[in-house]
Formats: structure tokens, C-alpha cells, sequence
């Protein structure tokens, strides 16, 4: 499946001189394999991204491969971590990374530097609302006791 990137912005134009802009970074690609994370089932086979995918693009990426193998075609919020290996733990320090910016910024980036490019990274992703609040758009009965004139 290929990932979609965002088309370049317009360059500023200031007085008819255009204005030189610098080359941005170019992305390291990484292997995301992504499972459940109460039944640790993967939810697809492991894809290749780029290391700065926001954490809002890798939210509609599993909405979308999540639609294809199941009927719900509901947009889910979900929450991504990745656990920190056994050896890369202290005593009373946290065993996973929450992904809330980018996983280049909060993974690969992470002070354990316990991850890098070549690792296929394995993400857990938890549902944020495990239940759908539809809202009441009519009465559909009356109370006991009301008389209607």
C-alpha cells in the first residue's frame, strides 16, 4: 500500500524575487508491522513508511487497512505505543513509548536509543473509545401519566 505525501507548499514571492528555501530533510523509511494491543493479532502485514509520519496520518492509515478486513467502516481513535525492550528498561522507568507527535520524534528519537531504521518497528494500537454514542434525535415514546391536548 502505498503512502500519499502532502504536495509541496508554494514558495513566498516577495517583490517578484522569489525568496530561496532550504531542501527539507529527507525521511528515512522504517518497517511498521501494527497489532492489536489487547490480543497482540497484527492488523496487516508490515508496511513501509516514512520515519515522520504524524501520529494523526498513522491513525487514518489503520482506520483504512482496519475497513478492509473488517465491516465496521466507523473512524476509530486510536492511541500507538511501542514497547521498550527488557534490556533497555530501568527499575521504575516506563516499559513503552507513547507515539503522540511522530514516531522519528518519539521513538527513533527516544533517550534508550533502543530503535533504529533497520528494526521492524512493532506498533500497538489500542481503540480510544470502546463504545458509540449515537445522538437522540426524537422522542420515540411518551411517559405514563401525560396527557397530550
Amino acid at each position: 500500500m502505498a503512502t500519499l505525501l502532502p504536495p509541496p507548499k508554494r514558495q513566498k514571492v516577495y517583490y517578484g524575487v522569489q525568496e530561496p528555501e532550504s531542501e527539507p530533510e529527507p525521511s528515512t523509511n522504517i518497517v511498521v508491522s501494527f497489532v492489536n494491543e489487547h490480543d497482540g493479532v497484527p492488523i496487516a502485514p508490515a508496511v513501509n513508511l516514512p520515519a515522520n509520519v504524524a501520529r494523526q496520518t498513522l491513525e487514518a492509515l489503520v482506520n483504512q487497512l482496519r475497513t478492509k478486513t473488517q465491516e465496521d467502516e466507523d473512524h476509530v481513535p486510536f492511541g500507538f505505543h511501542v514497547l521498550l525492550p527488557e534490556d533497555a528498561t530501568k527499575l521504575n522507568a516506563p516499559t513503552r513509548v507513547v507515539i503522540s507527535k511522530s514516531i522519528q520524534e518519539d521513538v527513533l528519537n527516544h533517550p534508550s536509543q533502543a530503535f533504529s531504521e533497520e528494526n521492524v518497528l512493532v506498533v500497538r494500537c489500542a481503540p480510544q473509545s470502546v463504545f458509540k454514542v449515537r445522538p437522540a434525535t426524537r422522542c420515540s415514546s411518551t411517559l405514563s401519566g401525560m396527557s397530550v391536548h
